[in-house]
């Protein structure tokens, strides 16, 4: 299972990169794949905004909606730089690709209990069967709340297609499930409770990945990207999202139930993911076999700070 896991992201990032062509790797363009979750969204609001356009860029933006659709379009299109999270990011390391990341991405992610648990803190998870994607950064999070909150005997159920572990929370066939924003809020809207946040587990990790030859040709213009993701999260922390909102899922297709909670979200100015987060995640992965060697934290950024 590993192996197999290993072989689809390297033949992922093969065609990811040995396939780009002439025009995506232009001076002033960057094709940018996102999942469909918040973090996609002041990406998506600084080319609606015209930011992208003001500083003399162009940035296309591919959305998916799960992460085997990425991939699986990966093969068959060029790309400069994915949404991903530190977990998938040691695999591409594994694979020996010349993905670094350049840059954390704001998604939040909870464990949910079921409407009918009875699950009210992480202690009374023990017993009880959650909903993950194995070998994963979901799974990776609940190894983590069991590791702070010495909760024993927890039942990892693999649910590998996000819209099927929500709709099997919802109707109680699972204790509990991870899930990222904004799943997470159509969830509780369904009246399950969020148990764990990444942030009460001290971890942010989602991250945006560039290929590093490209990246390092294109200085001025990745510094340019994050200009206008700066300018857009500015605006969104100001003004809301409101007035963007239709032409945003338009792109990003989130649930329409969700998209009232939208306008409370807050982000940050672009940053790297703290050293802590990144050695995390690699010593999880080294100590679970999936990566042969600790990867350290020079080797997995790249700094345009």
């Amino acid at each position: 299972m590993k192996k197999k896991y290993l072989l689809l992201l390297l033949t992922a990032s093969l065609f990811l990169f040995s396939g780009c062509s002439e025009d995506n790797n232009s001076s002033n363009k960057i094709s940018l794949g996102l999942m469909s979750d918040t973090a996609a969204i002041p990406f998506i609001l600084a080319d609606q905004a015209g930011y992208y356009e003001s500083l003399g860029i162009n940035v296309e933006i591919q959305i998916f909606q799960s992460a085997v659709d990425r991939d699986s379009a990966l093969q068959a299109n060029a790309v400069n730089a994915v949404s991903s999270d530190l977990i998938a990011s040691g695999f591409f390391k594994e694979s020996d690709n010349s993905l670094r990341i350049t840059s954390k991405s704001e998604c939040g992610y909870a464990i949910l209990s079921s409407p009918e648990s009875n699950i009210a803190n992480p202690l009374d998870l023990q017993g009880k069967q959650i909903g993950l994607s194995t070998n994963t950064l979901m799974e990776y999070l609940v190894d983590l709340t069991i590791e702070k909150y010495s909760i024993p005997d927890v039942t990892k159920t693999n649910i590998a297609k996000m819209p099927a572990r929500l709709e099997m929370l919802r109707e109680n066939q699972i204790d509990a499930a991870t899930l990222p924003d904004p799943l997470t809020f159509l969830a509780q809207k369904n009246n399950s409770s969020v148990i764990v946040t990444n942030e009460d587990l001290g971890v942010y990790p989602g991250v945006i990945l560039f290929d590093e030859n490209f990246a390092l040709k294109h200085k001025a213009l990745i510094s340019k990207f994050y200009e206008a993701y700066d300018k857009a999260v500015d605006e969104i922390n100001a003004n809301g999202i409101d007035r963007y909102i239709e032409s945003i899922n338009q792109v990003a297709n989130f649930p329409e139930p969700v998209l009232s909670d939208l306008n409370n979200l807050k982000y940050a100015h672009s940053s790297l993911p703290s050293e802590e987060n990144v050695n995390s995640a690699m010593e999880w992965l080294h100590a679970k076999g999936f990566i042969s060697e600790f990867y350290a934290y020079e080797d997995m950024i790249l700094s345009f700070e």
